[in-house]
């Protein structure tokens, strides 16, 4: 028998609005490492990238994130939502601020697609230095 080791994309990535509220969101920040079948990608940049592009337009609420590329949780957390500090509840297992809607679905191509194009604009930018 032979076996296809191929990697093979998502058809769709879900991104859960409540992840931006939580220390461990979005898998503790690896929900998409699938990416790194499919080359070198800095996977915490580009899930920023996805929330900033795609779920914060998508949400009912006014939402401020705050980036930690530093950790090894979840980089992408909301600051404030609606203008009120949500900070403390990164870390609380019932946060009682609701963010709507549940979650967005982003095809996975989509989602290779723009990992892609970041790492194509860094090792440009790196040319340059």
């Amino acid at each position: 028998m032979i076996y296809d080791n191929t990697p093979t994309v998502p058809e769709e990535v879900q991104l859960n609005s409540a992840d931006l509220l939580s220390k461990w969101g979005f898998g503790d920040g690896e929900w998409i490492d699938w990416l790194k079948e499919f080359g070198t990608f800095d996977t915490s940049a580009v899930l920023v990238e996805l929330v900033r592009r795609k779920l914060i337009p998508a949400l009912d609420q006014k939402v401020e994130i705050e980036v930690h590329y530093s950790t090894n949780h979840n980089p992408c957390r909301a600051k404030t939502v609606d203008g009120e500090d949500v900070v403390k509840w990164h870390t609380e297992a019932d946060c009682p601020v609701k963010l709507t809607p549940e979650w967005i679905v982003v095809p996975g191509a989509e989602v290779l697609a723009l990992a892609r194009e970041m790492a194509q604009e860094d090792s440009e930018n790196k040319e340059r230095r």
